[in-house]
């Protein structure tokens, strides 16, 4: 288990924060208080490994995110999805699995 540290771009108009997860591999945080719409991407090797993506207001107390539709954003295969819930801070994990190798694109638009 280690804590994946992660890769961004920001500008005025877009941020994207980028995670590489292995197996039970936990995401940085990433301050995204800007950007209000957000989606996530999610692809890679899950060989049984679920990545999760979850939301703090204080960066301490995490809570699994939802997809616009009230379901957990958990991914076991490729996927993209809306974000429904708007925290500060954002991070990925990822949990059982052998053999992962998945990558986490959190995207946002809308800062000002």
């Amino acid at each position: 288990m280690a804590t994946v540290h992660t890769e961004n771009v920001d500008n005025d108009k877009m941020k994207s924060e980028t995670w590489t997860l292995g197996n039970a591999d936990t995401g940085a945080s990433a301050l995204m208080r800007r950007w209000a719409d957000r989606t996530v991407h999610v692809l890679g090797t899950f060989a049984g490994a679920t990545i999760t993506i979850q939301g703090s207001n204080d960066n301490t107390n995490w809570l699994t995110l939802n997809d616009s539709l009230g379901s957990p954003l958990t991914f076991t295969a490729t996927g993209m999805k809306l974000i429904l819930e708007n925290p500060i801070w954002v991070r990925a994990i990822s949990s059982g699995g052998a053999g992962t190798a998945a990558t986490v694109i959190i995207a946002g638009a809308g800062g000002q």
